[in-house]
């Protein structure tokens, strides 16, 4: 969440205010499970906040990034592909 640009930086907050409405939780699920809604998604996602995520990575040199939400699996490991392309960080 802080390098993400909005909504994607409150996406904790938003997470747990649906989880507490089941109505409006199955709505976003179903929303979610539709391929066009999923890539419609993932390219809002790519576009605003593949590049804050680059940067974390980045910063932090991870030795390993694990992501537990489906919806949050494509854009991590673009990221990833695009620095393990750029070649070794120069603190390496």
């Amino acid at each position: 969440t802080n390098y993400a640009p909005y909504p994607f930086n409150r996406m904790v907050s938003q997470y747990r205010y649906m989880q507490s409405r089941p109505l409006l939780w199955g709505t976003m699920y179903r929303t979610s499970a539709f391929p066009p809604t999923r890539f419609l998604f993932n390219s809002a996602q790519r576009l605003l906040a593949k590049s804050g995520i680059r940067a974390c990575i980045a910063q932090h040199e991870p030795d390993l990034v694990i992501s537990m939400h489906p919806l949050c699996q494509t854009v991590p490991l673009q990221a990833l592909a695009s620095l393990a392309h750029d070649g070794p960080s120069p603190s390496s």
